[in-house]
């Protein structure tokens, strides 16, 4: 069985992006929790929240994701700062429950491409 490849349009759910979720209103926890919205996810050591969306999509459509995630995290917390142009575009494997990362995610340490700077 072929291994299905995604694009993960998000940011890393660091100790500080945590503690901003923790305010959260019961009525916008549904975000975090229905993948449907967003989706946490484990690679290697470091997780992750955003969406994912099919490989080889247009970089429009990775823009468009960057925007959604932010326009969610912004509801979910007032305190978000970060922009979509901030997100990071990561290579991920769909396989059992947990996602890992491919080779091509394996970077030298640059937090990912600018893909937004491309779209006019």
């Amino acid at each position: 069985m072929e291994e299905s490849h995604l694009i993960f349009v998000g940011f890393e759910l660091t100790d500080k992006v945590k503690g901003l979720f923790n305010d959260c209103t019961d009525r916008d926890r549904v975000y975090l929790e229905d993948p449907v919205y967003l989706e946490t996810i484990s690679l290697g050591e470091n997780e992750y929240i955003g969406k994912r969306i099919k490989e080889g999509s247009a970089i429009d459509r990775i823009e468009d994701t960057a925007r959604s995630v932010v326009s969610l995290l912004r509801r979910i917390t007032p305190r978000w700062e970060m922009e979509p142009a901030d997100a990071m575009v990561l290579a991920i494997q769909e396989g059992g429950d947990a996602a890992e990362t491919t080779d091509a995610d394996e970077t030298d340490g640059d937090a990912g491409y600018d893909y937004l700077s491309l779209v006019d």
